[in-house]
């Protein structure tokens, strides 16, 4: 009996299903769920009232079954048009976001640390989001039975379109998103109060962390209010207890006192010991003296005595006498930590820096022009959203997601933040092609900032340590064929898939493979390739004999059996 496939990703709504009865296994009758027994269940009983808070717009359902819809879509690599392959870690996938966003629930599912998403403002005359770049638009109609929409402001579904093109996706890359990650969003006035409350439905209210504002220029040409700012919304996953940044140049410039430690410590500010504001603690309420003046606090102190009698025997603590003769008594805070780490500040939420023009010139300094693309976001802005720390956690090894790349300003930012901070951070940049954006624009970018050669060979800047996997969208078959008519792509499919997930290479890379097949184990196990291999990706349903399993461990090589999710999507 020959097996069939269907070649499509993940099925979302029975993966649903399915983690749904495995917490409320009653709520499943006759493999159906019993939405009033789920509701009883929740103690929601009045399902009558349909008088609540709630935000609609036509097509929202429809949205929904778009972004559950399983896709056909498969990788294609490019390795011709990527750079450094043997040692990729960043991947650039040229397609419709929504296909590749299906896509990669297999391999990232919960794993992506950080996602920032510059969408498509929503400006009224130009189309909302062509959802064809991969394939030839009658291809890709076919295959997912999409249609592309102009928005005229004069159209009553202005608002609408944009949020049938948003929802699907948003639905989509939230799946992706680990328990501890951060999404933000750039947008403008026209959709930002829409966005947010979509963002709100996506991750809960309760997960809402800032709106921030970009004071991105200093143009005075508008009608009425000079329109200079653009929003950031930021959400997390998870709640967000506490969040850092990186000191500018101003923040910097506040430690500006110099003692004896100033050469492993730098500079340093002081801040008040005595405080009013906290309720009565007794143990804070304490004398020390100083040049044998005895000090009281106003109220008390904010450290212990044993804490401040310790810093003060450091040489952490400044003495400053009034004019009424009483003192005034600070800790030293220096620029950098007792383990030589600079300082971090809390992050403002109005932005004044840096600046559209930054970005404008970043295109000019590559492209010799900026009207390859315009009004592209500075690197600087979104380096400066990557390296944030949440709840005190570093964030050097991180993946990012962008799935709507345009310049590939998110990949530029990953690969400087990298450069500065010696972080090994990745990135997963997805976008369509759109006027040959893909390979004129943003591989031709990322490409000059890695190698520091622009594309005509003039000098950039330094090569830096980072790499491009190119790779494309293509759709397989949806008629019914048995498995050996197309397992071949399948097999590929889910060799990328791994590569993806693992930021590996197998592609000329002796010390790594992958069998699928138990042909494969026998012929690699013949081959002279055995000895210097040290893991192998193993097919999930691949059975090892005795003596292959043997000879693996002999030779020192790490077995790793690809999870059976990989497979699952593909069988009927």
């Amino acid at each position: 009996m020959s097996e069939r496939l269907d070649g499509m990703s993940m099925d979302l709504e029975q993966a649903n299903l399915e983690r749904l009865a495995t917490v409320f296994p009653e709520v499943m009758v006759e493999g159906r769920l019993d939405l009033e027994k789920l509701l009883d269940l929740l103690g929601q009983y009045d399902i009558k009232d349909f008088e609540k808070y709630k935000f609609e717009w036509k097509g929202k359902s429809e949205c929904l079954q778009l972004a559950q819809r399983r896709s056909t879509a498969t990788l294609r690599p490019k390795p011709d048009e990527s750079v450094n392959w043997d040692t990729t870690n960043n991947v650039y996938i040229k397609g419709d976001n929504l296909e590749v966003l299906k896509l990669l629930q297999t391999a990232y599912f919960r794993k992506v640390k950080m996602i920032y998403i510059d969408p498509p403002y929503n400006t009224g005359n130009d189309f909302v989001y062509e959802d064809d770049f991969a394939d030839p638009l009658a291809r890709y109609k076919e295959v997912t039975e999409q249609t592309t929409k102009s928005n005229p402001e004069t159209m009553a579904r202005f608002h609408t379109n944009w949020l049938n093109m948003m929802y699907p996706r948003l639905r989509l890359a939230a799946n992706l998103l680990r328990d501890d990650g951060v999404f933000f969003a750039s947008i403008d006035d026209a959709e930002q109060a829409n966005l947010k409350k979509v963002l709100d439905e996506v991750f809960g209210e309760e997960n809402y962390v800032a709106t921030l504002v970009w004071d991105k220029n200093r143009k005075n040409d508008a009608k009425y209010f000079s329109n200079n700012h653009e929003y950031i919304l930021c959400y997390g996953n998870s709640p967000i207890n506490n969040l850092s940044s990186e000191l500018d140049e101003d923040g910097q410039k506040a430690y500006s006192k110099k003692d004896n430690k100033f050469d492993s410590r730098g500079g340093y500010l002081t801040q008040p010991l005595m405080t009013t504001s906290l309720g009565d603690i007794p143990n804070l309420v304490y004398d020390i003296e100083y040049k044998g003046v005895i000090i009281s606090p106003n109220k008390q102190w904010v450290w212990s005595k044993e804490r401040l009698e310790a810093a003060i025997a450091n040489g952490d603590v400044e003495f400053n006498l009034q004019k009424d003769g009483s003192y005034s008594v600070r800790a030293k805070k220096y620029l950098y930590d007792e383990n030589g780490q600079i300082r971090r500040g809390k992050p403002l939420s109005v932005m004044n820096r840096p600046l559209t023009q930054d970005g404008t010139k970043e295109i000019r300094d590559i492209f010799g022009t900026e009207d390859i693309f315009k009004f592209s976001k500075p690197s600087e802005l979104i380096r400066f959203l990557i390296t944030l720390e949440i709840n005190e956690i570093s964030n050097k090894s991180i993946t990012v997601l962008d799935f709507f790349a345009g310049s590939g300003t998110t990949g530029h930012a990953v690969i400087n933040a990298n450069e500065k901070d010696g972080g090994s951070r990745r990135f997963i940049l997805c976008t369509n092609n759109e006027n040959n954006i893909c390979r004129d624009v943003t591989y031709e970018r990322l490409k000059t900032v890695i190698t520091g050669r622009k594309k005509d060979g003039e000098k950039y800047g330094d090569p830096l340590a980072a790499s491009l996997k190119y790779q494309k969208i293509e759709f397989l078959p949806t008629a019914e064929k048995v498995y050996y008519e197309y397992a071949h792509s399948l097999l590929t499919h889910i060799r990328e898939l791994v590569e993806l997930e693992n930021a590996i290479n197998f592609v000329d890379n002796s010390e790594l493979a992958i069998l699928l097949t138990e042909e494969e184990v026998a012929e690699f196990i013949a081959s002279t390739k055995i000895r210097n291999c040290k893991k192998i990706y193993l097919g999930h349903d691949v059975l090892l004999s005795i003596e292959q399993s043997e000879i693996i461990a002999n030779n020192g090589i790490t077995l790793a059996v690809i999870p059976q999710y990989y497979y699952k999507e593909l069988r009927q």
